[in-house]
Order: structure tokens, then C-alpha cells, then sequence
């Protein structure tokens, strides 16, 4: 008899650090065995965004916000494996937030949360204007969260999800370029450079080219000198990080390979989907995407379906 499927959080799950190394390797199994998990799981890769994926009909509705003295939370901002973005006012100093709260469940392990704190202290350690400032880290009922900047723009994922002009591409990435110079300079990799975690800062109904971008989600940043692979990294999966943004050395897992250079290789990466109109790396799944970026080349410039060659020579 075939065993019940998870539910969509915990194959969310999947592809974050946030399940031990015997629970990940438990429903890797699952997911290789069982079409309609793989679907599901496909059907997040595509979105590759915050976003909760999956019909009404088969996944529970959310639950109501948590509680986090000194905050009422509201509307949830986005989800993704480790946790959950709200919308939030700090009453006493009337002052908008972002509250990302820790996922709480089975196979979340001391480990996981160690990683939380990892996170609130690598966003800490990086003072730079394009980067979500973070205002306080704590733990009420079993729950951490973290409480960030609100940047209610959106991310550059919503705001561009086909080609932009070359100029106004150059100028977002050369942004989150000095961005993540920052991040180097505080012996920090990022490891997660991707248009969705690019959050929009502006006016309301700004155009893009009225908006800065500040880069977000240090969930799987960690300092240079301790770049290696996790346990809970498996094979299958590589080390951590957006398939279609991955350096080759950190799908691989290398142990000690990653350096600044594979946040150069996302920042090359968002820049080709921003000109071209997707990632230069997309397979259907994303062990096919893996394997498209360990054994082939991105489609050259010239001859994307999205851009026009002479539009490319100009940006050149």
C-alpha cells in the first residue's frame, strides 16, 4: 500500500535546510517514488518565488498569524521552507515591519534553529543600503522570528517576470552587485541571489526605474570561511540554494569550493533572466535543471527567443 503524501509545506521543505538529515533523506525518497509529489514539487520550482503553491481543494487553508509580543501581524507577505513572511505594526513606536517567522513542525531539529540565528546574525553583520536592515531577533512560544525592514514593493520577480530594457537591467544588478560586495567584505557568501529575493523600494505605484532594489532572504548565508555542505545536503539536491541560480561548484557540494565567486554566478544569472526573460539554466524539474547547468551551456545571447540581437549588441 502506498504511504499518504505529505502535505505541500513539508515538500516546500524539500528544498530548504530546514528538515534533519534523516527526515530529508526520508521524503527524497518519497518524492522519487510518487508522481503526484513530484508534480507538486514541480509545480513550486516553477514559481520559484515565496508563494504558496497548490489548490485549495487539496492543501489546508492558512492558519491564523502567531502571536509575537510587541506586534500585531497581519496579512502574510510570502512563505517559503524555513518560514513565514507577515505584514506587521510595532504599536508602541507606530512603525510598519516585516515578521518572518520560524516554520514550526515535524523534523525541525535544534539544528534548523541554530540556522535561524545564523540568519538574524548574518543580516546584522552587513550594514549597506541595499540590503533589508534587520531590527530584532527573538523567541515567544517555541516560534523565533526575525523583524525586518517592510519593503511592500514586491519583489523584482513580480515586477519583471518577462525581458526589461538592457539598460535598466544593468543598472539593477550592478545595485545588488555592490550589495553583495558588502556582504564579501563582512567574510559573508549569501548563496541565494535570485529575482525573488530582490525586494522593490519606492514610492507606491512607482515605475521600476523609480524603485531600489534591497536585497533579502539570508536564510542560507553563511561566512566564507565555513562554506561547506550541510549533512542534510543530499546528492540529488546539491548543496543549498535556487537550482536555476546555482554556481556549479555549490550544485555540486564540493566541501570548501564556495567562495564569492558563486554569488558572482547568480548575479550573472539574474542578469541574463531580467535581459532574457527567464533563467539561462530552466529544466522541468529541478533535478533536470541541475543537470542542464552541470552538463550544458546557456543558450548564447544572440540567439534567445526573448531578445532581440541587436538590442544585445547596443547593451554590450
Amino acid at each position: 500500500m502506498k504511504p499518504p503524501c505529505p502535505p505541500l509545506e513539508t515538500i516546500r521543505r524539500l528544498g530548504a535546510d530546514s528538515l534533519d538529515a534523516d527526515a530529508f533523506r526520508a521524503l527524497e525518497a518519497h518524492v522519487a517514488d510518487c508522481e503526484d509529489c513530484r508534480d507538486r514539487l514541480e509545480r513550486l520550482a516553477r514559481l520559484d518565488s515565496t508563494e504558496t503553491s497548490g489548490s485549495p481543494a487539496s492543501d489546508p487553508a492558512p492558519a491564523p498569524p502567531p502571536v509575537v509580543p510587541g506586534f500585531v501581524l497581519g496579512a502574510e507577505l510570502g512563505r517559503g521552507g524555513s518560514g513565514v513572511v507577515y505584514e506587521a505594526v510595532q504599536p508602541h513606536l507606530g512603525r510598519r515591519v516585516a515578521v518572518k517567522v520560524l516554520a514550526r513542525g515535524p523534523g525541525l531539529d535544534a539544528r534548523a534553529r541554530e540556522r535561524w540565528l545564523q540568519e538574524a546574525r548574518a543580516i546584522a553583520r552587513v550594514q549597506h543600503p541595499n540590503i533589508v536592515r534587520l531590527y530584532d531577533a527573538g523567541e515567544h512560544d517555541g516560534r523565533h522570528y526575525l523583524v525586518l525592514d517592510l519593503i511592500p514593493g514586491g519583489s523584482l520577480r513580480d515586477l519583471a517576470p518577462g525581458p526589461i530594457p538592457p539598460r535598466e537591467a544593468a543598472r539593477l544588478v550592478e545595485t545588488v552587485a555592490r550589495a553583495v560586495g558588502a556582504i564579501h567584505r563582512a567574510g559573508m557568501l549569501h548563496l541565494d541571489v535570485k529575482p525573488s529575493n530582490i525586494l522593490m523600494n519606492g514610492p507606491p505605484d512607482a515605475g521600476l526605474a523609480e524603485l531600489s532594489p534591497m536585497l533579502s532572504d539570508f536564510g542560507i548565508a553563511r561566512e566564507e570561511a565555513g562554506s561547506t555542505i550541510e549533512a542534510g545536503a543530499s546528492a540529488t539536491f546539491g548543496g543549498r540554494g535556487t537550482p536555476a541560480y546555482m554556481a556549479p561548484e555549490q550544485v555540486a557540494g564540493r566541501t570548501g569550493a564556495l567562495g564569492p565567486a558563486a554569488d558572482v554566478f547568480a548575479l550573472g544569472a539574474t542578469l541574463y533572466d531580467l535581459l532574457v526573460g527567464r533563467p539561462p539554466f530552466r529544466g522541468a524539474t529541478p533535478i533536470e535543471t541541475l543537470d542542464l547547468l552541470r552538463t550544458t551551456e546557456p543558450t548564447p545571447r544572440e540567439r534567445s527567443r526573448r531578445a532581440s540581437p541587436a538590442t544585445w549588441r547596443r547593451s554590450s
